[in-house]
């Protein structure tokens, strides 16, 4: 409850902070972001993210459990680095199942506005039996929210995660653009399609880029790699159709995913 106390009483300073027209620094705005976070006041969070945040956020908003397999977490030992309009806040995490996190806060002064660019995994140290329902990258960019792998597709896996932030690979059935929005559709096979992806801005740019990079393997033999695709995104079950938008160039992979460790001989 003490901790609460701290949590409430530190979101309302950096609010009075904000509110009279100071610039506050950028750990305040990393401490800020990550008590809202932990309150669950993803309207405050977005104050302090920039645009492609601000779409992780709208995912744990509606998929609790991209968030940390929906642990409850805490967070200690920030530390702060500047390089003029740039800053790193660097931080762990602990998970309830005894996981702790180390990540860092990227962040950017924008028109004299510190704003939070990504969150980056620098390194897991997974608890002894600890849950990997949804397993964290060691590294890398875009790492608040984690996808659950629900590996390959089909009808019953997807009706089992309608509302969830997932990561799937299947056959491309459909290929086409349509304006802004290039439309590639996924199934078990390639003339049966059970999941229509919607890819805009530079996702799209990738995603042609990718598909024809792999045709130009070999014109003569159909690249399997090229005939398959993996998705990432928050799974939306309408008018008795399963979709998917993505507008994260890291969302889309042509080929299939495969985790690493149901590979191992």
């Amino acid at each position: 409850m003490s901790r609460l106390r701290y949590l409430t009483a530190s979101a309302f300073t950096l609010s009075m902070i904000v509110s009279t027209g100071c610039t506050p620094h950028p750990e305040k705005i990393t401490q800020a972001f990550l008590n809202d976070l932990l309150t669950q006041n993803y309207a405050g969070a977005r104050r302090f993210a920039d645009t492609g945040l601000k779409e992780q956020i709208a995912i744990v908003e509606q998929d609790k459990y991209a968030l940390y397999n929906g642990q409850e977490w805490h967070y200690y030992n920030l530390n702060f680095k500047a390089f003029d309009d740039k800053a790193i806040i660097s931080y762990s995490v602990r998970l309830n199942d005894g996981t702790k996190i180390d990540q860092t806060a990227d962040l950017s002064n924008l028109e004299h506005k510190w704003l939070i660019r990504s969150i980056r995994n620098v390194k897991i140290h997974y608890a002894p039996g600890a849950l990997k329902k949804r397993s964290y990258a060691s590294s890398g960019d875009q790492m608040l929210i984690a996808p659950l792998d629900i590996e390959y597709i089909s009808k019953q896996r997807l009706n089992a995660h309608i509302g969830e932030f997932i990561v799937v690979s299947g056959n491309l059935c459909e290929y086409k653009e349509q304006g802004n929005t290039l439309v590639m559709s996924m199934g078990a096979d390639s003339s049966q399609p059970l999941l229509s992806v919607k890819i805009e801005g530079t996702a799209k740019a990738r995603a042609i880029q990718d598909r024809a990079n792999f045709l130009k393997i070999d014109h003569m033999v159909e690249s399997p790699m090229g005939a398959s695709f993996t998705a990432i995104g928050l799974l939306h079950l309408t008018n008795g159709c399963f979709s998917m938008k993505i507008t994260n160039p890291e969302n889309i992979i042509t080929g299939q995913y495969l985790r690493i460790e149901n590979n191992k001989q």
